[in-house]
């Protein structure tokens, strides 16, 4: 839905449908399928960076792959099967579900920041197949791939053009599944406030670590560990670095409580060692200059910690 129209015009196709149906039915509807999109282009991007001929392999390592003989790893990448799509939707109507009809942190807010979300990302994504290719094409000496190993201890073709970027795809599956969860069962009451009120989440997640931040890590367990759950294991079965993956979505829900001081300056922390250069200041400059991609990596990395 957000992805064949401009950003003045995201969210308008919604709301005419919405006078002629549910509006929580089409939110789902909407939400699965952008998941889905996202989804399936970082599967893509997976198929395409471990993609071998045959013969580059040993047995050992196919079989590591899970690469019958005879094919590569690209004709062996599972796909979005219908069980797939019906597991997606399940999550997002269940996780609909889960929010309360509180005055802002409802479900109605969540599909809209997601929809913003994954204007942003398929924007993100537009940039990434003009600047790269302009890259790749400017440069001799780079090749389009490196070989690296993995912890896994299995070989891997590497993107070093996106992966770990702002144009990694499993960042933006990662973005606008956090922007799904960022406020899943919220009472509609500021974290301040559930502390005076001694609220049983507050003692959940009274850790220090965790700075007060007991609404936003409410919400990142009960998304991921629904996720984790058995009914959603062909959908979880096909994310790539699953750990990686929920940190990045746990950390992202953890950034949207800006009450918190000392949450803003780990984020800005993040920023600066993550995303600043000299001259240039805002992502809106990242997105437009690609040789700032570079600069833009691990955003979540022990490094950037």
């Amino acid at each position: 839905p957000a992805k064949y129209v401009g950003w003045v015009d995201t969210g308008r196709c919604a709301q005419e449908q919405q006078l002629s149906a549910d509006p929580t039915e089409v939110a789902i509807e909407r939400n699965s399928a952008m998941l889905l999109d996202l989804l399936q282009t970082a599967l893509e991007f997976d198929a395409r960076i471990t993609s071998l001929p045959l013969g580059d392999y040993s047995r050992e390592q196919c079989q590591h792959q899970d690469v019958s003989p005879g094919k590569s790893c690209l004709e062996m990448q599972p796909g979005i099967t219908e069980i797939v799509r019906n597991q997606m939707r399940l999550y997002v109507r269940t996780i609909s579900e889960k929010y309360h009809p509180v005055g802002f942190h409802s479900w109605e807010h969540a599909s809209h920041v997601m929809e913003s979300a994954t204007k942003i990302v398929y924007m993100l994504q537009s940039q990434s197949q003009t600047s790269i290719t302009q890259d790749s094409s400017n440069s001799s000496s780079d090749t389009d791939h490196t070989v690296k190993r993995r912890n896994s201890g299995s070989l891997r073709l590497v993107d070093t053009e996106m992966a770990d970027t702002i144009y990694d795809p499993w960042l933006h599956f990662a973005i606008s599944f956090a922007a799904l969860l960022h406020d899943v069962d919220h009472r509609g009451l500021p974290n301040a406030t559930l502390m005076a009120e001694h609220d049983p989440v507050t003692e959940k997640y009274g850790d220090p670590k965790c700075l007060s931040s007991y609404a936003e890590w409410n919400s990142a367990d009960i998304g991921l560990n629904l996720l984790l759950s058995e009914q959603f294991s062909e959908l979880y079965s096909l994310i790539s670095n699953q750990s990686k993956f929920c940190n990045t979505v746990r950390n992202l829900i953890l950034c949207t409580d800006i009450a918190s001081k000392p949450r803003r300056d780990i984020c800005m922390r993040r920023w600066d060692k993550a995303c600043t250069q000299s001259g240039r200041s805002s992502l809106g400059t990242a997105v437009t200059d690609s040789t700032t991609k570079q600069g833009i990596t691990k955003l979540f990395s022990q490094e950037a910690a």
